[in-house]
């Protein structure tokens, strides 16, 4: 039985993967700012600001699954933006600072990064090969990439999964949106002609199992569903959903500027991502249209 280390584990997708990680017969184990036990699985504590990891963590992996990051849904202060780098980029650096000082069985490193890597990419198809956009989404996602790839220099396996909107029940965007519809408002971002790259959280964390589970799958993967929508329609698809009658809202950009500062404006970013190379590596989704996927989670 190989061992799965995952940074981040008490998130949405880290919650879901180790469930099904644990269904799939892998130990899992978790690094956590709080060494409490959750899911019945053992933590190990650590504390990137103060350089510290329980090292019998690392000890055990076989493969480490980076999902530590702080989440970008807020108002970003020129506080928080350092904290977002922080939490994907020094987290990474302080795994790698041990695995390069001390013998270690680990033999792959998953990290995720997220399709903000690209900026705005308007209505052009979006594959792994493209340059990175110009906003500071851009740069969390570049710093964050090449923190993982410098694991290779370990002669560890590293696959990078750029995640899109994960769709699911208990948290991420969809339960935020669908409580609007519950007042018959339904808020359209922008002209809300913008790609919206969203994948069901099933799909997404078997994206990750396939790539642990795979060891010829390296590189950068885009994880989103085949079948990218615009934003106008992905809130249309909700309320039909749902059952849902409601009245679209457009919401300015200036008002989300206002409300989110940098975050807001990541939300008209249009990012028509294509899940090809993640195909052509032998994946298959199990929700590749979104109103099947929604028809599951709502």
């Amino acid at each position: 039985m190989e061992t799965v280390l995952i940074t981040g584990g008490s998130g949405l997708i880290g919650k879901h993967l180790t469930l099904m990680l644990l269904n799939e017969g892998f130990e899992v184990i978790h690094l956590s700012r709080k060494k409490n036990s959750t899911q019945g699985i053992r933590v190990f504590e650590w504390n990137p600001e103060k350089n510290f990891v329980d090292t019998k963590a690392l000890n055990e992996a076989d493969h480490i699954i980076h999902l530590a990051g702080a989440t970008v849904a807020k108002y970003w202060t020129a506080s928080y933006k350092k904290k977002l780098i922080n939490s994907r980029v020094k987290t990474a650096r302080l795994l790698f600072d041990y695995l390069s000082q001390n013998q270690n069985k680990v033999k792959s490193f998953i990290s995720s990064s997220a399709v903000g890597y690209y900026g705005n990419g308007e209505d052009q198809w979006l594959e792994e090969q493209e340059k990175p956009g110009n906003d500071f989404l851009s740069e969390i996602c570049l710093r964050w990439e090449e923190g993982a790839r410098e694991f290779e220099d370990l002669n560890k396996r590293v696959a990078i999964i750029r995640t899109g909107i994960v769709l699911a029940r208990e948290g991420g965007t969809l339960p935020s949106l669908n409580k609007a519809l519950r007042f018959g408002i339904a808020p359209i971002f922008g002209g809300g002609n913008q790609y919206y790259p969203w994948i069901h959280i099933h799909d997404v964390c078997r994206i990750y199992h396939f790539a642990l589970s795979n060891s010829s799958v390296s590189g950068v993967f885009n994880a989103v569903a085949p079948d990218p929508v615009r934003f106008r329609d992905l809130m249309n698809s909700i309320g039909e959903a749902a059952g849902k009658r409601k009245l679209n809202f457009p919401v300015p950009p200036l008002v989300l500027k206002i409300i989110l500062d940098g975050f807001g404006h990541s939300l008209l970013n249009s990012l028509r991502c294509s899940s090809q190379k993640i195909e052509d590596a032998g994946f298959r989704f199990r929700y590749p249209q979104l109103k099947d996927a929604l028809r599951d989670l709502l």
